[in-house]
């Protein structure tokens, strides 16, 4: 048998959590609110430094140092750069003990965990319509395998659309059907 392959191009008009684990094979999770009451922050951070908190969307950050007893870092000290990333910044870390820790309330997310599970095969129906002459037609994929998203505009004037393309697999199972084929059907309607 010659080889054959059969591409396929589509566009997520938004980047929601199941388009994102679609094109990143991963399975969204949420992530419940919660609090943290001692996170080890890196050691050696210096006047000006910006640290990321494991957790976004922050309230309530409190810093202590690791002295014994531990010794709370005055808020003159640091401040918060963005409680939606969990961003904190450093201004005065002389006369504490490092690393610092970090307690703080943080808030429920949908996490995307990249690439932790094989890309998804699908099944692919479009319910199409010629909008010329408002001829309707299907188009079937059996087996519909999708590669990561090769762009991922984090900034961008297109309202969250996500580029997807892929493969349609040869699907042994239909192939004996000369009505189906091995890969799938267009079928148009008549008159």
């Amino acid at each position: 048998m010659q080889s054959k392959t059969a591409n396929v191009n589509l566009t997520l008009d938004e980047a929601t959590p199941e388009n994102l684990a679609e094109g990143m094979y991963s399975v969204p999770a949420t992530l419940p609110a919660g609090t943290v009451s001692s996170e080890l922050l890196p050691t050696g951070l210096k006047a000006n430094d910006l640290v990321a908190l494991d957790r976004g969307w922050v309230s309530d950050v409190a810093l202590t140092d690791s002295a014994n007893p531990p010794v709370t870092v005055p808020a003159a000290n640091w401040w918060t750069e963005s409680a939606s990333s969990g961003l904190i910044g450093l201004r005065k870390v002389d006369g504490f003990t490092q690393p610092f820790k970090a307690a703080y309330k943080h808030g429920e997310t949908v996490n995307i965990a990249l690439f932790t599970t094989p890309p998804p095969e699908r099944m692919l129906i479009l319910d199409g319509i010629n909008t010329i002459n408002g001829r309707r037609a299907r188009v079937t994929l059996y087996r519909v395998t999708f590669n990561p998203i090769e762009q991922l505009d984090l900034i961008s004037e297109e309202w969250g659309s996500l580029q997807l393309s892929g493969a349609a697999l040869f699907d042994e199972s239909r192939a004996l059907d000369p009505d189906l084929g091995g890969f799938g059907r267009i079928e148009l309607v008549r008159g």
